[in-house]
């Protein structure tokens, strides 16, 4: 008897193998997609972010001329972009020829204008380095004729609209650097001038081999400085002038203006970590006069709702401080080596001050002659509190005036009222106290109170302004 063995064999289903491969496709086209997505990407961000060199070498003597213009710039290395500045350098190699910058003249009126040997702007600055190089000198002229309000005029001008992680401006060869600042708007002229919503790190130097003079009149609310930081966060900055010849400010005029060699400014919000200083090599001068107008005048200067972390402020070298010694200069009106202004309700953690003498011995001279009738100072050091509200405090202080030659405190005119004058000077106001250590130390010390009246004349003090 015989079997009969049937098999029976499934058809395949189709199906199932057109589905597989149906989704082993689409995984490839999203893969794919993928790909060109993160490419355009990758060539976005390569095309927002930018490293450059630029360098501008004339072969003479050159004068730059801004006129008329309104909301222009004018330099000789401009960067102008909406990404990022990665890195790069731009330079004005001038070898021995001078650098004249001119803005404002008889012809038009120049409003919300730039000048500058190197301009960078660029939503975000992640790195770069603006340097003058050479040994011709440098003169940086806004002219009282043809000037509007709003304008820049620097060797060296960083503007961010979001961040400065990092930068550094250099002006440190062998020339001498005058500014005339003659207008009558709010204007600022400047060596080195960095201006951000936040600054992370910055390092500015204004060191140039010869002479360093500032002089500043006209009326409005004008800035002049070698070195300037403008931002609303500042988290970290060095800043230093130390030219070889002597060092000089003057300050008059009818305008509620400023002046330093030095200045950061953080607006209302507290600073973090700034080194500033400023050294005579050989003698440093400040003369501030003008009637209406208060004005500020130091060598090292920072403004801010606080400081988070630290200030250190230092001078070295012989000084010469005059405040109203040809005209009364008005009321609210300061002027000091070191000055650290805190507002609003921010702690100051730490301010360290210092006016020091190296080496041989130096004379450090203070000499408050003619002011208005109220809120006058004039000091070595000057930590102003006075503006400071709720719970801003002075944390902790160190001033110290250091000198092996003779400490001058000179306030002997009657044209003197309601003035203050000090070696070391803290500001009360409506804080909540802190912590203070003042500290004089001469080898001669010589104090003149003549005829001012309501005042005071110390070698340290802290209390109220007058």
């Amino acid at each position: 008897m015989g079997l009969t063995l049937i098999l029976t064999i499934p058809t395949p289903d189709v199906s199932i193998y057109l589905h597989h491969e149906e989704q082993t496709m689409q995984h490839m086209k999203l893969k794919l997609a993928a790909a060109i997505t993160a490419a355009l990407l990758s060539t976005t961000a390569m095309a927002d972010a930018w490293t450059t060199t630029q360098t501008t070498t004339p072969g003479s003597d050159t004068t730059v001329l801004q006129q008329g213009t309104t909301g222009s710039t004018q330099a000789f290395n401009a960067i102008n972009i909406s990404g990022t500045h990665t890195s790069g350098t731009q330079t004005a190699a001038m070898g021995t020829n001078k650098l004249t910058l001119n803005q404002g003249s008889a012809t038009g009126t120049v409003g919300t204008s730039k000048q500058a040997a190197n301009y960078l702007k660029a939503a975000t600055i992640t790195a770069g380095t603006q340097a003058h190089t050479g040994t011709g000198n440098i003169e940086l002229n806004q002219n009282a004729a043809g000037i509007g309000t709003g304008n820049l005029q620097a060797v060296n001008a960083a503007n961010a609209t979001t961040a400065v992680t990092a930068i550094t401006q250099n002006v440190v060869t062998g020339t001498n650097v005058a500014l005339t600042q003659e207008t009558s708007g709010a204007n600022r002229q400047v060596v080195n001038d960095i201006d951000a919503v936040t600054v992370t790190n910055a390092d500015q130097t204004a060191s140039p081999v010869g002479t360093l003079g500032l002089t500043q009149s006209g009326s409005g609310a004008q800035t002049q400085a070698a070195n300037n930081i403008t931002a609303a966060t500042l988290t970290e900055a060095t800043q230093t002038t130390a030219p070889t010849g002597t060092l000089s400010l003057s300050q008059s005029g009818t305008g509620a203006n400023t002046q330093a060699a030095n200045r950061a400014d953080g607006g209302s919000n507290a600073i973090g970590t700034l080194r500033q200083t400023t050294t005579n090599t050989v003698a440093g001068t400040m003369n501030q006069d003008g009637g209406t107008g208060k004005k500020t005048q130091a060598l090292n200067m920072a403004n801010g709702a606080g400081v988070t972390t630290s200030t250190t402020q230092t001078t070295t070298g012989e000084l010469a401080m005059n405040q109203g010694s040809t005209t009364a200069v008005a009321d609210d009106s300061q002027q000091a080596a070191n000055l650290l202004k805190s507002t609003g309700t921010g702690n100051v953690e730490l301010a360290t001050q210092t006016l020091g003498a190296v080496g041989a011995a130096k004379d450090f001279t203070l000499a408050q002659v003619k002011t208005g009738t109220a809120g006058t100072v004039q000091a070595g050091n000057l930590i102003d509190m006075s503006e400071a509200t709720g719970a801003g405090a002075l944390t902790a202080s160190d001033q110290k005036v250091i000198t092996t030659g003779t400490l001058i405190l000179a306030q002997n005119a009657s044209t003197v009222t309601n003035g203050i004058q000090a070696g070391n000077a803290i500001l009360t106001g409506a804080n909540t106290g802190g912590s203070a250590t003042q500290a004089v130390t001469a080898t001669n010390l010589v104090m003149t109170q003549g005829s001012a009246i309501d005042s005071f004349q110390a070698a340290n003090y802290l209390g109220d302004k007058l």
